[in-house]
């Protein structure tokens, strides 16, 4: 429960205030679990700290909620979008065939201290859909510290 509560104030997560009079306050349980090894016994103790966000009521406490993963229908309008831009830079030599299988692809790689010369890194990155290209990326770093 120590190390989490520093964390806590380490990530500064929250901040102590006075309380609102025109507000309630929201409570806070511990929740516990044990880790265990494949033979059964105990790995570790995880205590975390939680907020009792059941105990408020839709509308009154808060009116929207926000879910960490894209759903179906941004991600088409983000293909789209994509597509619309591809479309137009037919001018700049950017080709986009039609292709049977429309597959998004992505690539990253770095190299730490990569270039002997200077012991920079190296990164970069790719995005494709189909068999075009519609962004890239590749970065030298600058300073060595």
């Amino acid at each position: 429960m120590k190390e989490e509560l520093s964390m806590i104030e380490k990530n500064q997560t929250w901040e102590l205030v006075d309380r609102p009079q025109d507000r309630k306050v929201i409570g806070v349980k511990w929740v516990y679990r044990t880790k265990l090894n494949s033979d059964g016994s105990v790995n570790k103790y995880k205590a975390r700290l939680v907020v009792k966000g059941y105990a408020q009521v839709w509308g009154v406490d808060y009116s929207e909620t926000f879910a960490p993963v894209a759903r179906l229908d941004t991600i088409r309008l983000l293909i789209a979008r994509v597509l619309r831009y591809l479309k137009g830079t037919s001018c700049h030599g950017v080709k986009f065939t039609k292709s049977k299988e429309l597959k998004l692809s992505g690539f990253s790689d770095s190299d730490w201290a990569g270039s002997a010369d200077d012991m920079k890194s190296t990164s970069g990155y790719y995005f494709g859909l189909g068999s075009a290209c519609f962004s890239w990326c590749s970065k030298k770093q600058e300073i060595v510290a």
